[in-house]
């Protein structure tokens, strides 16, 4: 992840010259159609580290001509409502998800982020 983090301080710093590295980050997120699909979705560890590049960009490069990185970012925003349920996540994750408490508590603290992008 610490690599994919500078990667991803470079690109922000100058997104049109490196553009390409911003696509093949793009590229490493779950796609928002998989996400939202009949099936149960469920993301990789690389596929997590991969959104969390593509917020650190959107944070830190604010003017930005390509609409991919934020259109990544929210589809996987709409997809929080599926993340409670523990086959969403990558096995390491799950484990500690059913340790916790019933996802039924949870539902609304996803309610307010989906409406303040949509």
């Amino acid at each position: 992840m610490e690599a994919m983090t500078e990667l991803c301080d470079l690109v922000a710093q100058n997104p049109t010259q490196f553009s390409d590295k911003l696509s093949w980050i793009c590229n490493g997120c779950p796609q928002p159609d998989s996400l939202l699909s009949g099936s149960p979705p469920r993301v990789s560890r690389s596929q997590l580290n991969a959104i969390l590049a593509v917020a650190r960009f959107l944070s830190k490069c604010s003017d930005l001509s390509d609409p991919r990185p934020k259109s990544v970012a929210l589809g996987f925003l709409r997809a929080v409502p599926a993340s409670f349920s523990p086959s969403f996540w990558p096995q390491s994750y799950s484990c500690t998800l059913k340790k916790k408490k019933k996802v039924e508590n949870s539902q609304p603290f996803h309610l307010p982020i989906l409406m303040t992008y949509e």
